[in-house]
């Protein structure tokens, strides 16, 4: 499936459910084509999981890439009969990872998105304050929400040939599933450069 530029702007179809690339993975977003330029910002992800930015190109190119998510940690009472209103205390911190800006043919970024965790105890004298009674059960949860990769890369006004992927493992790959992705960025690299001279 091809999705290029449309009217400046990424097509609506580039973002996919793909079906899995190896038996640990799902292809989450796919787009090809010929452009002097490509923006994505706020490509939304799944949730928790091990995601690879996969890029080729026919030519060198400006690329900046950067992923995040909004991570959240608060204690509450236990059970939360009206979540998130019972909560303590907590607070919310916007974390990046993996800003770069490179220049190349052939790019691979990762991001990482842990798994939400919560851990359950009775609070004692520093939730006092808050008029938590001591020993009534609590528990605290940590939550890394509306995960994103945002995307930019430069031509120099020349056109380029692109192919463009996101991989989601659901967790971090086996080495032998990396030797494999290395073999396939070579791979697609490569059909990138001959579609070009075919097309010359």
């Amino acid at each position: 499936m091809n999705c290029g530029i449309v009217a400046g702007t990424f097509a609506a179809c580039a973002l996919l459910a793909a079906g899995p690339a190896t038996a640990a993975s799902t292809v989450v977003f796919t787009a090809s084509g010929v452009d002097t330029s490509i923006s994505l910002y706020d490509l939304q992800l799944y949730s928790a999981g091990y995601y690879v930015l996969q890029a080729n190109f026919d030519r060198p190119v400006n690329l900046y890439a950067y992923g995040g998510y909004l991570e959240h940690w608060g204690v509450f009472l236990a059970p939360a009969t009206d979540y998130p209103q019972d909560e303590i205390e907590g607070n919310d911190s916007l974390m990046l990872f993996g800003v770069a800006s490179e220049i190349g043919q052939s790019i691979t970024g990762f991001l990482t998105v842990p798994e939400m965790y919560r851990i359950f105890f009775n609070s004692g004298e520093e939730y006092a304050n808050y008029g938590v009674p001591i020993g009534t059960p609590v528990y605290y949860e940590q939550r890394y929400d509306n995960p994103f990769i945002n995307l930019s890369v430069i031509g120099e006004g020349q056109p380029f040939r692109y192919d463009l992927r996101i991989i989601r493992f659901a967790e971090v790959p086996e080495p032998t599933t990396w030797a494999l992705m290395i073999t396939g960025f070579a791979v697609a690299g490569g059909a990138v450069r001959r579609r070009n001279r075919v097309h010359a």
